[in-house]
């Protein structure tokens, strides 16, 4: 190991997990910042013991790093049956997402597996393909050992669960966003009643949840129960309130300063040694006598620069405000339909003018129809020789299909490709590179 290195610390932990895909994700995701001898300094403190009768062990990780989405609108096109997200971060660290809109998805707008200090803000996702059992319509998976992400600032709408973290997510931080218009099928209950801010079994620890406005905050089974010292603080449920399952039942959650704020709205918590502190429950202090709440916020010591202006009160939801009275900046862009936030700089130089290349005329005289095509197409081209090789990949750059020297009556054929986004790629006959989207429909 050297300094630098990130490192994968973990256990045998079947006693914790109840799913076999989630074997080894119980674990903690760190970096490496000083080596003596046999002593490894690690950046972060561990959120949790590691017992040597479980044969902990650590393990280097290879990580992508400093990689970013920004300012960029993505549509799902095509529904699957397999878990596939619109966006993946795997193994990834000091990444970003800001200002993005994702509509449409299948599994998960934005799946984080096995990553560290993911930032996703400011973005606006929305509606999925199916909202059935078995992996549908998610807004943000934080799962397999992910830690010390921030999931802030962000509106999601009509999803399934909104919010959600399993399988050893720990450390990370969701805060001030706004989730509206839950909904699910399959399931045997109200299809307004989906949680849009869940823990979802399987031993996600030590995770702070503060400051969202959803419809339902849900501790559920469905993958067994969670890890300790998760930490629901000033979030408001405006639908069916707080619930925790109790099959089996999840012990020593923490819930500080949050409002269930409907008539039918419910506070109802399984499980032991919770640390209960400060809750208004349609106006009711739970427990009584705990209403001198005066922190104000967990990982802030100042309002954040995108607070509501204006507005007085911070913090701005739980006590001592009343229900409702304020409300968060993501809520308030909702209402206004600025769905996406963008506080960031990019990273970019602007462009003040181009020097034309000799395939310019070539490129813009570059036709491919039809486009969307159902069975096959043709490429003209204005260039006297024609096309060298024409290449079809997909998102990836994988290549999927290729053609020696096309001719412009050529038809080519995309049978056996699912419905989506392809680029087509032509190499001209003096070598210039000319490209195109080509969307494959059913």
């Amino acid at each position: 190991f050297e300094p630098g290195d990130y490192v994968l610390l973990y256990e045998d932990d079947q006693d914790l997990i109840v799913s076999s895909w989630a074997l080894h994700t119980t674990g903690q995701l760190n970096q490496v910042v000083d080596v003596e001898g046999e002593e490894l300094r690690l950046r972060s403190p561990l959120r949790r013991s590691f017992q040597p009768d479980k044969l902990p062990r650590l393990k280097k990780i290879q990580m992508i790093e400093q990689a970013g989405i920004e300012n960029l609108r993505i549509e799902r096109l095509d529904a699957t049956t397999e878990k596939n997200s619109n966006v993946l971060f795997h193994y990834t660290a000091n990444c970003w997402v800001r200002c993005v809109e994702s509509a449409l998805c299948n599994y998960a707008h934005l799946e984080v597996a096995r990553s560290t200090n993911l930032e996703i803000t400011g973005s606006y996702l929305h509606d999925a393909h199916d909202y059935g059992a078995g992996g549908k319509a998610y807004g943000v998976m934080l799962h397999y050992s992910t830690g010390e992400c921030l999931v802030e600032n962000n509106i999601f709408e009509h999803l399934r669960h909104a919010m959600i973290l399993q399988a050893g997510a720990n450390g990370n931080v969701v805060a001030y966003n706004y989730s509206v218009d839950p909904f699910w099928t399959q399931i045997g209950l109200p299809p307004d009643s989906a949680g849009d801010l869940v823990l979802h079994g399987n031993f996600p620890y030590a995770n702070l949840l503060e400051g969202n406005i959803v419809q339902n905050i849900v501790v559920d089974d469905s993958h067994g129960s969670q890890g300790p010292f998760n930490t629901l603080f000033r979030n408001r449920a405006e639908k069916y309130g707080i619930l925790f399952s109790n099959v089996p039942p999840s012990d020593r959650q923490n819930l500080l300063g949050n409002e269930v704020t409907a008539t039918f709205g419910l506070f109802a918590l399984y499980g032991q040694d919770h640390f209960v502190y400060g809750n208004n429950v349609r106006g009711i202090t739970m427990p009584a006598g705990t209403e001198d709440l005066n922190i104000q916020s967990l990982y802030f010591d100042d309002p954040p620069s995108y607070f509501p202006e204006g507005q007085e009160a911070w913090p701005p939801l739980g006590l001592p405000n009343q229900l409702n009275e304020f409300t968060i900046q993501s809520q308030i862009r909702f209402a206004e339909e600025q769905f996406i936030e963008c506080l960031y700089e990019p990273d970019t130089t602007t462009v003040v003018g181009l020097v034309p290349t000799p395939a310019s005329e070539e490129s813009m005289n570059w036709k491919v129809f039809p486009n969307p095509v159902i069975r096959s197409f043709q490429v003209q081209t204005g260039a006297p020789n024609g096309l060298d090789l024409l290449q079809l990949t997909d998102l990836r750059g994988q290549t999927l299909r290729q053609w020696a020297r096309p001719g412009p009556h050529t038809q080519m054929n995309v049978k056996g490709l699912k419905p989506g986004i392809y680029l087509l790629r032509g190499q001209l006959r003096e070598g210039s590179w000319l490209s195109e989207k080509l969307i494959v429909l059913p």
